[in-house]
């Protein structure tokens, strides 16, 4: 805007500078020339100026980071024994070798002449020992020793009860509590025997639905007893004997029966003396009917089979159950045939 505004003044000086030097050449006359130039420029200048800086930065930084740690461990034990075995032995070989050699030599002469006698005697001793020791000593130790140790102890408990309905049973060391007020178990063994005893008011009962109960542990064994009617015990360890005898009753009694896969018919060599009147009843249980290992388990009870009538009670270890119908089993005794305590020493298991 600015450049043409500047043009303009230019070309219009210049005009009017031509016109005054043409009319100076064409003469001096009485020309008078009156100029009255007017010159209004407007100049507006409009100066816009729009700066839009748009910055955009885009800062991108990718970082990526591959960390690969490689560890190798190398462990070297080097573990070294050495084992000195230093054996000494010492050979004193003692050889005393003496030699006495004795030599006496006795010249006499006598000359009634005059002799000039000269004896040299020489004795050459020359004695030689020669000592040749050679000692090998051998020495091979062979030690066995095999001890076997049988000890029969004087002390061992044992006590033969005679099956004659008569109860000798040490009321001290053989006699024990049962669950029911009123009836005492009793329990004893010698070397060939085990005994047991029962002494109640429902051992002079009859009708032959009441029954004795004595469990025994051996392997193979089950830890379900026998089923009398609806009652079938749980047992709390493992038994495979279980010897019986029925209140009133002759025929088969006592009787055993022996578990394997099932509870069956077992043999049975022992025997049993009932008491009415005493309301008492022994049995004599032979150890050869019953192998097993020491210390053996042993579980006592009474059982009522009869319908609407069915009941367990009386058992031992008192603690056992709670007389009742068809109870579990929880307790017992472990008694050592072999050892030296009494019977009714022995805790109350488990």
């Amino acid at each position: 805007m600015r450049l043409m505004t500047l043009v303009v003044w230019l070309s219009v000086c210049g005009f009017v500078f031509g016109l005054e030097g043409c009319g100076d050449d064409g003469g001096g006359g009485g020309d008078s020339d009156t100029d009255t130039d007017t010159d209004t420029d407007t100049d507006t200048d409009t100066d816009t100026d729009t700066d839009t800086d748009t910055d955009t930065d885009t800062d991108t930084d990718t970082d990526t980071d591959t960390d690969t740690d490689t560890d190798t461990d190398t462990d070297t034990d080097t573990d070294t024994d050495t084992d000195t075995d230093t054996d000494t032995d010492t050979d004193t070989d003692t050889d005393t070798d003496t030699d006495t050699d004795t030599d006496t030599d006795t010249d006499t002469d006598t000359d009634t002449d005059t002799d000039t006698d000269t004896d040299t005697d020489t004795d050459t001793d020359t004695d030689t020992d020669t000592d040749t020791d050679t000692d090998t000593d051998t020495d091979t130790d062979t030690d066995t020793d095999t001890d076997t140790d049988t000890d029969t102890d004087a002390d061992v408990y044992s006590h033969t009860i005679v099956m004659d309905g008569t109860n000798d049973f040490s009321l001290a060391d053989e006699d024990f509590p049962t669950s029911t007020s009123g009836f005492t178990s009793y329990v004893a063994w010698d070397s060939e025997s085990l005994f047991i005893g029962v002494e109640g008011s429902d051992l002079a009962a009859t009708g032959g639905t009441k029954w004795v109960l004595i469990y025994i542990s051996g392997s193979p064994g089950s830890t379900t007893g026998q089923t009398y009617n609806t009652q079938t015990p749980g047992l709390p360890f493992s038994a495979r004997y279980h010897v019986r005898w029925k209140v009133a009753s002759e025929e088969g009694n006592p009787s055993m029966r022996v578990y394997d896969t099932d509870w069956t018919s077992g043999t049975f060599t022992g025997s049993a003396s009932w008491n009415t009147t005493a309301q008492y009843v022994e049995i004599e249980i032979p150890l050869s009917d019953i192998p097993g290992t020491n210390p053996r388990s042993v579980h006592i009870n009474m059982i009522n089979e009869a319908g609407g009538g069915e009941w367990s009670w009386a058992a031992v270890p008192a603690s056992s159950f709670t007389d009742s119908y068809d109870p579990e089993y929880t307790d017992y005794f472990a008694f050592d045939f072999l050892g030296s305590a009494v019977p009714n020493s022995y805790p109350v298991l488990p």
